[in-house]
């Protein structure tokens, strides 16, 4: 390939431009065009049918997600409105009465104690937010399943599983008391 190349330069070197090229070229750049004016109703009337059904879509796509996120900021227990046990399983909501009064109970207890200064807050918080959710999920399942009774044994569960967390919760809380109640009386005897 080099050989041949080599070979037949003066037939490559042959086609050089025209000598005016470079003239014509920059008068036609210096040309101006005059701008083509389309009046509103000749131009295609599909772009503006598309604008408005993108603007309709995108406004539908965020009433979705605005519901979706209300829908997540309302799913707590004290909030599901949208199921009620006394239609469904009128037993259980009788049970989930009993469980959250202790519930609600126990958290007070807690809440008496500052959490921010010991450092707990997040670590006590966490677990039982996520037996909420468990729950919530629970509750909207025994409206759909057939096997309301497992439902309900799940949902009960749950409501033990927590007030066992929150006991426990507490006897850490008491213990940390006693010690610095220890700390504080042996400080005070030296």
């Amino acid at each position: 390939m080099k050989q041949f190349v080599q070979g037949n330069r003066d037939e490559f070197d042959s086609f050089e431009p025209r000598p005016d090229l470079w003239q014509d070229i920059s008068r036609k750049l210096d040309e101006k065009k005059s701008a083509r004016v389309i009046p509103f109703f000749q131009r295609p009337v599909w772009r503006y049918a598309a604008s408005i059904v993108l603007l309709i879509g995108i406004g539908f796509g965020l009433v979705q997600y605005g519901k979706s996120l209300s829908d997540d900021k309302t799913g707590s227990i004290s909030q599901t409105k949208d199921i009620h046990l006394n239609q469904i399983a009128p037993e259980m909501a009788e049970v989930e009465t009993y469980y959250m009064s202790v519930i609600h109970e126990k958290q007070r207890e807690r809440n008496a104690y500052d959490l921010q200064k010991l450092g707990l807050a997040k670590d006590f918080a966490g677990e039982l937010a996520q037996l909420d959710s468990a729950y919530v999920q629970l509750k909207k399942q025994l409206v759909s399943n057939p096997n309301k009774q497992m439902v309900i044994d799940a949902m009960v569960r749950n409501l033990q599983i927590r007030i066992g967390i929150l006991n426990q919760q507490l006897e850490v809380l008491n213990q940390i008391q006693e010690v610095k109640t220890t700390q504080k009386d042996e400080k005070r005897s030296i």
